[in-house]
Parts: structure tokens; C-alpha cells; sequence
């Protein structure tokens, strides 16, 4: 058998070189995913809920499960805590508790 040999040529960059120079590359967000135990059981709930939600600086993006036993509401959000989402919602009239993992 002959031997195969590889030419690797150095003048040209890495693919990963410029991966840690921080002017090229703006930093991700980080997403937090909260998630709740609600009583918004249907359409309307939820719509009326969600002039709540709306007033929440940060929420991305947010979802009812309301075929769940639990009405799961979940947001994602960038620096939210679960706290304030459960204070606002329970303000409002509404059940809302933090499932944990």
C-alpha cells in the first residue's frame, strides 16, 4: 500500500480563529424559559391575561396550554424573574405558581 499524505497549508486562517475577538461577533441574549401553573382554562382567560403580559418588559414570547390539566403558561423571556410574572398575574386575579424542573 502507498502511504497517503495530506498538505495542510498554514497561510490561510482558521475557521476558528476570529471566534474569540469580540468585535466581530455580538453576544446572544440569554433566554430564560418560565413556567407556570394557571387557571386560564379558556380563550377568554387568556385574552385577558395577555393585557397583562403585555405590560412585562422583556417576555418575547409566551403560550397557554390550555388543554394541560395544568393551564401551563410559558414564557421566554431574557432577565424575567418567576416571581414577578406570579405577583403580576395573582394582582390581576388570576392563579399562577412556578412549576419547577
Amino acid at each position: 500500500m502507498m502511504p497517503i499524505q495530506v498538505s495542510i497549508s498554514t497561510n490561510r486562517p482558521s475557521l476558528f480563529s476570529d471566534l474569540t475577538d469580540n468585535t466581530r461577533y455580538h453576544k446572544i441574549p440569554t433566554m430564560n424559559i418560565l413556567v407556570f401553573k394557571t387557571n386560564l382554562h379558556n380563550p377568554e382567560l387568556v385574552d385577558q391575561a395577555r393585557k397583562v403580559l403585555q405590560t412585562i418588559p422583556g417576555i418575547h414570547r409566551w403560550n397557554v396550554d390550555m388543554h394541560d390539566c395544568d393551564n401551563v403558561l410559558r414564557i421566554e423571556a431574557g432577565e424575567l424573574s418567576a416571581r414577578s410574572v406570579e405577583d403580576l398575574l395573582q394582582q390581576a386575579g388570576y392563579y399562577c405558581e412556578e412549576l419547577q424542573d
